[in-house]
C-alpha cells in the first residue's frame, strides 16, 4: 500500500476504539453485512484485534505535549510505530481496486431559535401527523459483552445517522434501522418512513408544515438550509453564543433529484464546471424566486434532530453511531464494507494535489456511495473543511484490512 510506512496510525486509534466499542455492543442477531457469511461480517471476527489494540493503547503512552502545546515528535513516532506493528501483525490488506473518492463536511452556520426579519428559513424536526408515518422497528443493542470494553466509553451519545453524499450532492441515505446506540438511551425516530408521503420541498417552502411547532432554528439564507440538507448534519451558531448541533432525523419520502443535473440540462452551468460551489454561486446570484424554484426541483426534504452530548471537537455521529473523525472517518457502501472496518486509501489531496495515503475507518454510509472501491472522506466542520470537501473528487485505490484469521478463511 503506497504511503503506508509514512502514515501516522497513532492518529486513528481513538476512532478505531470507537469502532471496537460499537462492535462490542452490536446485537448478536445482526450482521455487519447483508450476507453474514462474508468475511468480517461478524463483530466477533474483530474481537481479538480490538482487545489487542485496547491493550496497546493502555501500554503505549500518548504523545507528550511540548511547552507550546504541540505533541512531542518522539513520543508520537513511537506510538505510530507501535500501532503500525500491531496492524501489520494482526491484519491483512485486501485490495478493493480503484474507484472514486469524494469528501463531505459539517457546515457551521449562523441562525436563530426564533424567526425574525433576517432569519426566515426554518430547519424542521420530523413531523408527527395524525396519521403518522412511522419509523421501522429498531432493536436496542445489548450492553457491551467484550470484557475489555465494558468500561470503555466515548464522550457523547452515539446516535444513528448517515451523512454522505456525491459530487452533485445527495442527501443522507435512510438506514433501515438504527445501527447502534448507547445502552439505556432511547432512540429517536429515524427513517425509513412508512405510510403516506410527506409534502415535497416546494410545498414545505410554501408553508405546508407551518404551524406545527416543528421549527428547530431559522437561517437567513435558503441556500444554506438547502446545502445543510445535502450534508445531513451541521452546527448553528445562535445569537447568545450557544451552538446548536443538528443531525439527520428523517426524509420526506420523495425521490432525490440532483439540481446540478437540472442546471446542466438547462445550460445554466457547464458539465465540466459543475460542483457544489458552482451550484451555490448560481443560487446566490439568481433572483430569490428563481433560486427557490430551482431548489424545489429536488422534491426530497430532510428533517433534523438536536444532537446532545457531543464535544465541540467531535464530528457528528455517522451510521456506526460514533462521532466522525476529521480526515479519518470514511463513508462507504455498507453492503460491501463492514461498518467500522479499517480501510486504507491512496489518492490525491484535493487542495495540494499531493499524495493522500492514509488509514481510515468505515464509520458512515451514503446514498450515492456504491461499490467496493468508493469512499467519501469526512473533512471536519466549518468553511475550511467545506472548501476542501467541495474540491474532493478524484480516483483513489482502496484496501480493506481484515483480521488474519478472517482473511485466511475460505
Amino acid at each position: 500500500m503506497p504511503g503506508w510506512a509514512e502514515d501516522a496510525p497513532g492518529k486513528v486509534v481513538d476512532a478505531l476504539l470507537a469502532s471496537c466499542l460499537a462492535w462490542s455492543r452490536w446485537p448478536a442477531e445482526r450482521s455487519l453485512l447483508p450476507d453474514p457469511s462474508t468475511r468480517g461480517a461478524n463483530p466477533e471476527h474483530w474481537r481479538p484485534f480490538c482487545e489487542a489494540a485496547l491493550a496497546l493503547d493502555r501500554e503505549q503512552p500518548r504523545p507528550h505535549l511540548s511547552r507550546r502545546g504541540a505533541p512531542d515528535i518522539a513520543s508520537a513516532r513511537a506510538r505510530d510505530a507501535a500501532f503500525r506493528a500491531l496492524f501489520e501483525a494482526r491484519l491483512v490488506a485486501m485490495p478493493l481496486g480503484a474507484g472514486l473518492l469524494t469528501g463531505y463536511y459539517e457546515p457551521v452556520l449562523r441562525g436563530s431559535r426564533v424567526r425574525d426579519d433576517e432569519h426566515r428559513t426554518p430547519l424542521l424536526a420530523r413531523p408527527r401527523p395524525a396519521d403518522p408515518a412511522t419509523p421501522a422497528s429498531a432493536v436496542l443493542p445489548q450492553p457491551g459483552s467484550w470484557p475489555g470494553f465494558r468500561r470503555v466509553s466515548i464522550t457523547g451519545q452515539p446516535l444513528p445517522g448517515a451523512t454522505a453524499r456525491h459530487e452533485e450532492g445527495a442527501e443522507p441515505w435512510p438506514q433501515p434501522e438504527p445501527l447502534i446506540a448507547t445502552a439505556g438511551h432511547g432512540l429517536p425516530a429515524v427513517t425509513p418512513l412508512t405510510g403516506p408521503l410527506l409534502p415535497t420541498r416546494g410545498e414545505i417552502a410554501a408553508g405546508a408544515l407551518a404551524g406545527r411547532g416543528l421549527e428547530l432554528a431559522y437561517l437567513a439564507n435558503p441556500a444554506d438550509a438547502f446545502f445543510l440538507h445535502i450534508q445531513g448534519s451541521g452546527r448553528v451558531e445562535l445569537p447568545d453564543g450557544k451552538v446548536l448541533r443538528l443531525g439527520y432525523a428523517a426524509q420526506n419520502g420523495h425521490r432525490y433529484i440532483p439540481i446540478g443535473r437540472v442546471m446542466i440540462s438547462r445550460g445554466l452551468i457547464a458539465r465540466e464546471a459543475m460542483s457544489m460551489q458552482a451550484i451555490r454561486d448560481w443560487l446566490s446570484t439568481a433572483p430569490e424566486a428563481e433560486a427557490g424554484a430551482m431548489m424545489a426541483e429536488n422534491p426530497s426534504y430532510i428533517f433534523f434532530r438536536e444532537l446532545e452530548g457531543l464535544r465541540p471537537d467531535q464530528g457528528p455521529p455517522g451510521s456506526l453511531g460514533v462521532p466522525l473523525t476529521p480526515g479519518r472517518s470514511l463513508a462507504v457502501d455498507r453492503t460491501q464494507i463492514p461498518l467500522g472496518a479499517p480501510v486504507f486509501i491512496a489518492g490525491r489531496d484535493p487542495v495540494s494535489g499531493e499524495a493522500l495515503n492514509r488509514l481510515t475507518l468505515a464509520q458512515d454510509t451514503g446514498g450515492a456511495i456504491r461499490g467496493r472501491a468508493r469512499g467519501d472522506l469526512f473533512w471536519g466542520w466549518g468553511d475550511a473543511a467545506g472548501a476542501v470537501a467541495g474540491r474532493a473528487r478524484d480516483e483513489a485505490r482502496f484496501w480493506l484490512l481484515l483480521p488474519n484469521e478472517v482473511a485466511a478463511a475460505p
